[in-house]
């Protein structure tokens, strides 16, 4: 998942003095100037600490559009000074699940992913159209804050004891906003090279949610052509090539109802 001026040679006024000219002499030629391109998509600003970003568009069915972006930070150790912000969100997130002695004991890495969804236009994002972010709690431990939110989406309508652990639920946008995930990944610091698994992981927007349930209410599940994504760019920056870029899985897809860039990018599911 491209985007003449006219420069007329000045006729000689005709005087008593010069000559009239021919009716079959040529006209002063016109000099046109070679047409300029079009401006290109305006480059993603990164950070430093960055490894992947991406930018694109996402179009409801009701005209409704939101601009799209995605940056995908480096992963730290768990126990460095500066994750402690991370590690703060992920272990009060997932109270019982995931602790500080967990972390680092098995050598966590936490990567920090960004989003944001800007409304372009008046008209409103249907609320029914949530849009999935990579990664998903599928195979690691997952702690949302902003506007990113973690949904328990149970299969059934559920029954008495039910749940799923909060470290495992996963995460959507459901309008406009700015949210982040923290993602934790057993054994990333301790690695050789060290702060590689981030390649192994797929991220973006998706509208393929399983279908499920939130309390008695369905959610997910939609037809995801009631959705169109376009424009959709990623940009890897010169840090990813010494982070394990490109992975062997590593390959994108932007269609119609996602973009996704990085590892292990097949959907999930949908209708």
């Amino acid at each position: 998942m491209t985007f003449a001026a006219v420069a007329l040679v000045p006729l000689l006024l005709l005087t008593a003095c010069q000559p009239e000219k021919s009716p079959l002499e040529s006209p002063s030629p016109t000099v046109m100037e070679a047409p300029s391109a079009p401006p290109g998509p305006p480059v993603q600003a990164l950070p430093p600490d960055s490894v992947l970003g991406m930018t694109g568009t996402v179009t409801a069915d009701n005209g409704a559009e939101l601009a799209l972006t995605l940056v995908v930070h480096a992963s730290k150790a768990a126990t460095a000074p500066d994750a402690a912000t991370g590690s703060a969100v992920i272990t009060d997130w997932c109270a019982g699940e995931l602790d500080a002695n967990t972390l680092a004991g098995q050598a966590y890495g936490l990567v920090q992913v960004d989003y944001t969804a800007t409304l372009v236009g008046s008209k409103t994002w249907p609320p029914d159209l949530p849009l999935l972010l990579f990664p998903t709690a599928q195979d690691v431990g997952l702690a949302s804050s902003g506007a990113a939110h973690q949904i328990e989406v149970l299969a059934a309508p559920p029954s008495p004891g039910d749940y799923v652990p909060h470290c495992q639920q996963f995460a959507f946008l459901t309008g406009p906003g700015d949210g982040s995930t923290i993602v934790a990944l057993a054994g990333d610091a301790s690695d050789n090279p060290p702060f590689t698994r981030w390649a192994d992981f797929a991220y973006g927007f998706d509208i393929n949610s399983p279908a499920g349930f939130v309390g008695s209410k369905p959610f997910g599940g939609v037809d995801s052509s009631r959705v169109s994504f376009t424009n959709c760019v990623a940009t890897i920056t010169a840090l990813a090539s010494t982070l394990g870029y490109p992975s062997n899985s590593w390959g994108q897809e932007f269609a119609p109802d996602r973009c996704v860039v990085g590892g292990s990018t097949q959907p999930l599911g949908g209708p």
